[in-house]
């Protein structure tokens, strides 16, 4: 599903969000909603987003973790509508034009979601903000949907030891994978040059994730997958990781050749 032009808008505003990376988070195979891609991809913060939100829309924000949808509410709006748009409704309320649906809405912005629930209850929409998590758990509790959201990215750290250890970790060497290629059946040069061609650890991640897309065997797409979720969790830099690869396959070329 296309991001709205008007959540578009918003969310290029971040800088970590270029169109590029919006594209490809957009062309991912999953059932998940832009926004949960892109809070699990770590370049939004949800919480903030729904504040902002909030204040380009003019719409209250509310907690779905404290407010829970009413019976005769939730009566009016499928299960599977509610999961394809992340919207859930609240309640059912009234006022001089008549009853109106109360609807909690990752995106407030979306006039297609607004529609399709429309469609369905026949009466008035009312939308308020939530957070994206906030709605999928509302979701998976009322209707009874697994959720299909990935987990969340966050930097994945090993605990220091001996004089020096503390709780705040260590980040994954890229030397820890210095024999990775070794591993790939086709994808190793190109792995390489994907990594050396971006300017940053998001580039490198981007593009990471295209070359799983493109992975001529299962075992170069699990590889490439794996290197493009540590590299997007911040638990090894890309380009770090470019440089030791390169470097192993440059020795393991020149002990190839002529003695």
């Amino acid at each position: 599903m296309d991001t709205n032009p008007h959540l578009r808008a918003l969310l290029l505003e971040n800088a970590r969000i270029t169109p590029d990376v919006l594209s490809e988070i957009e062309q991912r195979p999953d059932q998940c909603h832009v926004v949960e891609r892109l809070v699990a991809s770590g370049y939004i913060d949800e919480s903030e987003l729904a504040g902002a939100l909030a204040q380009r829309t003019g719409r209250p924000r509310v907690s779905l973790d404290e407010a829970a949808p009413e019976e005769r509410a939730v009566a009016f709006v499928s299960g599977p509508v509610c999961a394809r748009f992340l919207v859930v409704p609240i309640e059912i309320s009234s006022s001089s034009k008549g009853p109106h649906l109360v609807l909690a809405m990752s995106d407030p912005l979306d006039v297609e979601a607004i529609r399709a629930v429309h469609a369905e209850a026949e009466m008035r929409i009312s939308p308020l903000v939530a957070s994206a998590s906030e709605v999928r758990r509302a979701i998976e509790r009322t209707y009874g949907l697994p959720s299909p959201i990935p987990a969340p990215a966050s930097a994945v750290t090993l605990p220091t030891s001996g004089e020096d250890e503390s709780d705040e970790g260590v980040t994954i060497r890229p030397q820890v994978f210095e024999n990775l290629f070794d591993e790939m059946e086709d994808g190793a040069d190109e792995m390489i040059h994907a990594l050396r061609s971006a300017q940053s650890d998001e580039e490198c991640a981007v593009t990471l994730r295209g070359l799983v897309r493109q992975a001529s065997s299962e075992r170069d797409r699990l590889l490439f997958g794996l290197a493009s979720v540590l590299v997007e969790s911040g638990a090894i830099s890309g380009l770090a990781l470019a440089g030791v690869l390169s470097d192993e396959h440059d020795d393991t070329s020149d002990q190839g050749g002529d003695p």
